[in-house]
Parts: C-alpha cells; structure tokens; sequence
C-alpha cells in the first residue's frame, strides 16, 4: 500500500489553488441532504458549498441505501474563521505543552491530528452519512 501523505506536506501544499468562480449554494434549500449546524458562523458560509458539489452530492444521495441521508457539518470556510480556528487551537496546544516553541505549536497544530491547519494549508474534509434516526455513520 502506499504511503499516506498528509494535506499539509509540501508536495501537496505546493499545488496552486485557483479560483474557479463557481457560485456558492446553500444547502439548507436542497431536499436531499441535512446541514448540521453545530458549525454555524452567522453569516451562514458553513451551509454554502460550489454550485458542481452541490449536484454532485444530490448524485450520492440518489444512490444511498433507504433510510440513509447525507450530511453536511461545513461546507465553506471563510478565511476569517479558518484564522481564528488554527489561532484557538495552537493556543491549547501551547497551554498543555509551555516547554514548546511557538513554531512547534504551529507545526503539531498542522499536523493533520486534528481538522484545524494553518489557514494556507488543505486538509480533506470529513464525510458521512445518517440514517433516519439521525445516526452517524461516519466521522464528521
């Protein structure tokens, strides 16, 4: 098997992202998937995914088993929020850990153990599905 290689190594963060300009949709309009709120900012980016994935998760809805549905936690992240994020989280870092540098901090908070990276950096996105009865079949 090969080797897993983490969103944050810089064969991967090296790849230029380019805006494409596809429009933003939100989710809590559409019928086939739940948008779980527990990561809401107020302006609603949270619920707002590219007009392509949109239709493209209607697809994988389309092809769930009975009693299963889709759902969202975070769709769009604005920068802002992605700041704040990597900013609380190497805070914590550097409360439980005082003997460690600040760039230390930096690093282990980017180190793909947690969903918070650095806000230049990429990770993936977790995926799930619930069935009827709200249960989570997979990771948030």
């Amino acid at each position: 098997m090969p080797p897993i290689i983490l969103m944050s190594d810089p064969r991967i963060v090296d790849i230029p992202v380019q805006e494409c300009g596809e429009a933003l949709v939100d989710l809590r309009h559409l019928p086939f998937v739940d948008v779980d709120d527990r990561l809401a900012d107020p302006a609603g980016a949270y619920a707002q995914l590219r007009e392509g994935v949109a239709w493209r998760l209607a697809r994988a809805a389309r092809l769930l088993p009975e009693g299963l549905r889709l759902l969202v936690t975070e769709g769009y992240r604005p920068l802002d929020l992605q700041i704040q994020y990597f900013e609380e989280y190497a805070a914590e870092l550097r409360r439980a850990h005082p003997e460690w540098s600040a760039d230390r901090a930096a690093r282990s908070s980017n180190s793909g153990e947690r969903r918070t990276e650095t806000p230049d950096a990429r990770w993936p996105r977790g995926a799930g599905a619930r069935d009827a009865d709200g249960y989570r079949s997979s990771r948030p």
